[in-house]
């Protein structure tokens, strides 16, 4: 996924966690107020008809009884405002019921927002992760394709009629320069199982890009064995880049000429 779509995907999540945000708490304030104004209606209603009552208990109780007309008003005033102090403790714990209702929703609607933005939080940085490793990944391909890359061959000059010599050279088929080109070599009878590990290398060489470099001389010996070596070089990207080869000779039938054969195992590195 590229950077432009990552970047929409988040702020359309981002726009749709705030607008269920504003939406839910919305629709939770108008159903909320519309319960406390339902309870503060039925509050006043009970009232009225608390009063009404009241008074007809006056005209009907406390019309007879003319010595004692003031304290049964008192005691059915007490007994209406007790009342009515009931059903306004009622109301409060109803009003404080529906917002404690209301506030427990929010609350779970704004942890619901909230892991919704850490899901968010996460993928982003999951997708940035996975887009960093594929830079890097590129990087390391396109190193990989532009730096120098050593072919070691051997060949057979001869010196005169009845001898030669082995010359050991190299080819640059990459595409950069390798600097600071040494080799090392040794004869085997067999291929070791290892490659071999060299203390003295050769002189220093620039091997420019498409070019090649003759790297030294081997014994006449190597024609009974196998030329086992190190190419060492540094290019523009690492250094200590090591090419290992092994290679035996075998003499062609049709004209006596010597012409190397890669024998390097395959559990040998052959660029590192």
């Amino acid at each position: 996924m590229s950077d432009s779509n990552r970047g929409r995907l988040g702020k359309a999540g981002l726009a749709v966690a705030a607008l269920a945000a504003v939406v839910s708490g919305g629709s939770i304030w108008h159903t909320t107020s519309l319960k406390e104004t339902q309870y503060q209606l039925a509050a006043d209603r009970d009232e009225q008809q608390q009063a009404s009552a009241a008074g007809e208990r006056i005209e009907l109780e406390c019309s007879v009884l003319e010595p004692s007309f003031a304290e049964c008003v008192q005691q059915i005033e007490q007994e209406a405002s007790q009342a009515q102090q009931g059903r306004d403790d009622l109301h409060a714990q109803r009003t404080m019921a529906v917002w404690t209702r209301a506030m427990g929703i929010a609350a779970i609607i704004g942890m619901s927002v909230g892991v919704l933005g850490l899901g968010l939080i996460f993928y982003t940085f999951r997708e940035t992760r996975r887009a960093a490793e594929a830079g890097r990944d590129a990087n390391a391909i396109a190193r990989d394709q532009q730096r120098a890359r050593i072919v070691p061959f051997a060949r057979w000059e001869p010196v005169n009629l009845n001898e030669g010599q082995i010359v050991l050279g190299c080819e640059n088929v990459g595409f950069s320069p390798a600097f600071n080109l040494r080799c090392a070599i040794t004869i085997d009878v067999d291929p070791p199982k290892r490659p071999p590990i060299f203390d003295e290398w050769g002189e220093k060489r620039l091997v420019k890009t498409g070019g090649g470099t003759d790297l030294t001389i081997a014994d006449s010996r190597v024609l009974d064995g196998a030329l086992v070596g190190c190419i060492k070089y540094d290019t523009i990207f690492s250094k200590d880049r090591k090419t290992f080869f092994c290679l035996r000779f075998e003499q062609s039938p049709r004209n006596g000429q010597w012409y190397s054969v890669d024998c390097t195992p395959e559990t040998w590195p052959r660029n590192t």
